[in-house]
């Protein structure tokens, strides 16, 4: 392509994005009355770009067994057919344009991250002898060319056909929901960017989730979209886990770990960390950084690929024992080897008939399939959020104190006299020896008693009853078509099993200061035994319990929820610390449930909050999901997650982490008799270099971060200066809360989110009446305040790193909310009392109420 037609690429995308009505067209211009009235939607592909991509990631890994078997067109008929897709979507938006005034600001942003993926795409082509760049390329994870998330054409309103267009939501409905769904991708987009703290990384990710989890449960939304972003987080936070339990510390920079580990002769830590490094540089795109990683990288493995598949089938087994605890792995292999000799001990004697009905059982139990459900367990910390079986909360205590006063009080004792200012209420018998029996401590005073109640706040852990309701039933055991043998069924367990581990762990290593109250009960269309686990032996039986056991039937979804009332009650009598409880249902069941009737039972529970959260697996439940939709619109605690069926069998499968080995091969770690000391030289004069380079370019890549701020800043100085806010902000921020200039941050932070003021019994004067565009800018404006109090929440950190963290997010959402700096100000200004509320929750989130 050339160079002239791939630089209009770009203008093109930048004038639909910041001046949407210059866009020209005199065809489109002609029809487009006609497409508004027909309901014309531009349609956008991804197919081409999605070959070409794959066929890279096909070039960078051949020799891995995990390769695809497909073949590909060669790379540059691929990267023609990525370039004119390209084209053809610019020239749908700028349709749309035309015909509408704009397109939303996510599918303008979404068309720039094609425009560079396809860029880094073709430079791998381009430059077929440069694996850098072909490294670069194929580590473009699909979700970076995800179409934004919308809600499904088809499940707008009910009895309408798929190829129906949806009913034209209202301008500002619509507006709305876009900012609520972009802060999901601007959230992974800051994660992207974090290349130093592991921690802050992971916290971001999570926060994304669980605002994907919170709108896919809320709203029809796209399937694909979903599954796509959630895949992505799930890998990414398990890879997060991985290097944890490798020993990289979550919050220390990457680099100064690197230079740790070499002064202390640590081959292994070392590895990880440049993995680390590696991993950011390369969904970065930043080439200078991963070339220095790959070599420093090299050296450590002597020349041998790392993402070879028995290097990563040994690293993933280490990190399933790192991250897992070898608790559980051996109970895992002790409820398998269990579960095998009742089978065989039934198949002795069975009948034909019965021998064919335990074949599927077999299949589950054959050798070696425990290693599905301990990658599953890997998987659960990435895939699934349930919350923790603690939580903090505030109480107030209340103390009596007791002092004596010497002003009179309803009640006087006497106390020994302790000084000459006691003598004027002492008791007297003898004037003369006043002193002598002041001295010798025989001299009584009146004094009176004050009795005073002292009230302090503090935290503490409040207990959760926490009851896993696992469906037993035989979907979740038989393999269909388009499904594996059993991985709803492993990945069920596997939820639970990594509940039952983290509970070992609090009982054997911090002891039990508060009550903890977990159950679980399997049912089919009948219940199983209730199992309470309530102690480090108790958790470790279970394990093989679950395992050990198997479960066949049908399904009877809304019994067993049933049952599980009458338990938190009894449970809240047991258990004052109890503060809430939550019924966490696993199922793959369709079974109607009727939600007045769970209501009614929730209510006889009293005044513990009872959330009903749903995992489904391979099948969705509408009553279910609904269920749970309308418990949160009420501002309640529950979650739904869906997990479909390729996804589980991705992760039965072993698929949980797709990054090359994360530790160093034995072979490779070295003389271990050696000492630290001669080892720490060894490795300075191998990647020592290396490491300096690396450190170099960390320090540069922040000197031009900052540089292309202030540049930006200055371009647009005319436009913001007035309100005192650069397009740089989140970054700025970002780099004083590192430097801790807490004086800067904070006035940062005030311009951003004023203290708003005091609250008012009555407004001060009638309100007059808002018009549609201004009503719309207070929305925008609160559901970004709500949005930024909401993620701050989720990340945590200090409190200057959470007051970056809330500009950084809000710079990111503004452009959505097509909300300029000044006029977010102006409304903030203008509407004082509607976002006080808001505001006040985004301070007291970063600590600055």
């Amino acid at each position: 392509m050339s160079a002239d037609r791939w630089g209009s690429f770009g203008e093109r995308i930048e004038l639909i994005a910041i001046h949407p009505e210059r866009v020209q067209s005199r065809w489109t211009s002609i029809v487009s009355p006609i497409l508004r009235i027909v309901g014309w939607e531009p349609d956008f592909e991804i197919n081409a770009i999605q070959n070409l991509l794959a066929a890279i990631r096909a070039s960078a890994s051949k020799g891995r067994k995990s390769d695809s078997a497909r073949s590909f067109a060669p790379l540059s008929d691929l990267l023609e057919l990525a370039f004119s897709e390209l084209e053809e979507n610019i020239e749908s938006a700028e349709r749309a344009c035309i015909v509408y005034g704009s397109v939303p600001t996510s599918r303008a942003a979404w068309l720039r991250r094609l425009f560079e993926v396809v860029a880094r795409a073709a430079r791998a082509v381009e430059n077929a002898s440069d694996q850098e760049k072909k490294r670069l390329a194929a580590a473009i994870d699909p979700v970076m060319i995800a179409p934004p998330l919308a809600v499904r054409r088809d499940a707008v309103s009910e009895g309408k056909k798929p190829a129906q267009a949806a009913p034209e939501m209202d301008p500002g409905d619509a507006r709305l929901l876009e900012l609520h769904l972009s802060a999901i991708d601007h959230l992974l987009d800051a994660a992207r960017a974090e290349t130093e703290f592991l921690g802050r990384r992971r916290r971001l990710l999570e926060a994304s989730r669980k605002l994907l989890l919170d709108a896919s449960a809320a709203l029809p939304l796209d399937p694909r979209g979903i599954e796509a972003r959630r895949a992505y987080i799930a890998e990414q936070i398990v890879r997060i886990n991985r290097f944890q339990a490798a020993g990289i510390s979550a919050e220390v920079g990457l680099l100064h770990q690197a230079k740790t580990a070499v002064s202390r002769g640590d081959r292994g830590r070392l590895n990880a960390v440049l993995g680390a490094i590696d991993m950011v540089a390369l969904q970065g795109g930043d080439e200078a950084i991963s070339r220095a990683t790959r070599a420093a990288l090299g050296k450590l493995w002597r020349g041998r690929n790392a993402a070879g598949d028995r290097f990563v089938a040994r690293s993933l087994e280490r990190s399933t024992k790192e991250v897992l605890g070898e608790v559980l792995l051996d109970r895992v292999r002790d409820g398998y080897q269990a579960a095998r000799e009742d089978l065989e001990k039934s198949l002795r004697g069975a009948s034909t008939k019965e021998a064919a009905e335990l074949q599927s059982q077999a299949q589950y139990l054959a050798k070696g399939t425990e290693q599905a459900t301990l990658s599953a367990a890997l998987a659960v910390d990435g895939c699934f959020d349930v919350g923790g079986v603690l939580s903090p909360v505030r109480v107030e205590e209340h103390e009596e104190r007791v002092r004596a006063v010497a002003f009179p009080t309803q009640e006087m004792m006497l106390v020994p006299a302790r000084d000459i200012a006691d003598v004027p209420s002492a008791i007297i018998d003898d004037p003369r020896r006043i002193l002598i029996s002041l001295s010798e401590g025989r001299l009584l005073a009146r004094k009176y008693v004050k009795r005073e109640v002292v009230t302090r706040a503090r935290t503490r852990l409040a207990g959760e009853a926490r009851i896993y309701l696992l469906d037993g039933s035989d979907s979740m055991l038989i393999g269909a078509k388009g499904r594996a043998m059993g991985a709803r069924a492993r990945m069920r367990d596997a939820i639970l099993l990594a509940e039952l581990s983290t509970l070992h762990r609090r009982y054997s290593e911090l002891g039990r200061r508060v009550r903890v109250s977990l159950y679980y009960r399997y049912f089919t269309k009948v219940l199983w035994p209730l199992e309470k686990v309530d102690s480090a032996d108790s958790a470790a039986r279970a394990m093989v319990e679950v395992l050990k056991t198997p479960r066949r039937g049908g399904t009877n979804i809304e019994g067993a929820l049933l049952s599980s009332f009458e338990l938190i009650r009894e449970a809240r009598a047991s258990d004052p610390d109890l503060g809430r409880a939550q019924i966490v249902l696993v199922t793959d069941g369709a079974a109607p449930v009727r939600e007045d009737v769970i209501q009614a039972a929730r209510e006889k529970v009293g005044d513990v909050p009872v959330g009903v959260s749903v995992i489904a697996l391979g099948e969705e439940n509408a009553s279910l999901r609904g269920m749970v939709a309308r418990q949160r619109s009420r501002g309640e605690r529950a979650f739904y997650h869906f997990m479909d069926d390729r996804a589980l069998s991705v992760i039965a499968e072993g698929r949980v982490d797709a990054g090359p080995a994360i530790h160093l091969d034995w072979l490779l770690s070295g003389d271990s008799s050696k000492a630290p000391a001669e080892v720490a030289q060894e490795l300075e004069r191998e990647v020592g270099e290396l490491i300096d380079e690396l450190c170099a370019l960390g320090e540069k890549r922040r000197a031009e971060v900052l540089d292309e701020a202030a540049s930006n800043a200055n371009a647009m100085a005319s436009a913001l200066e007035e309100v005192g806010l650069s397009v740089s902000e989140g970054e700025r921020a970002r780099r004083e809360a590192l430097d801790r200039d807490r004086r800067a941050l904070d006035r940062r932070f005030s311009r951003w989110f004023p203290e708003p003021p005091e609250r008012r019994d009555a407004p001060a004067e009638a309100p007059h009446a808002l018009s549609g565009a201004e009503r719309s800018d207070i929305d925008a404006v609160l559901i970004a305040l709500t949005t930024v109090a909401e993620v701050v929440s989720e990340v945590g950190g200090g409190g200057m790193s959470k007051r970056a963290d809330a500009i950084e997010v809000l710079e990111r959402l503004l452009p959505d909310a097509r909300l300029s700096p000044a006029r977010y100000l102006a409304v903030l200004q203008a509407h004082s009392d509607e976002v006080a509320g808001a505001l006040r929750a985004v301070r007291a989130a970063a600590g600055a109420a």
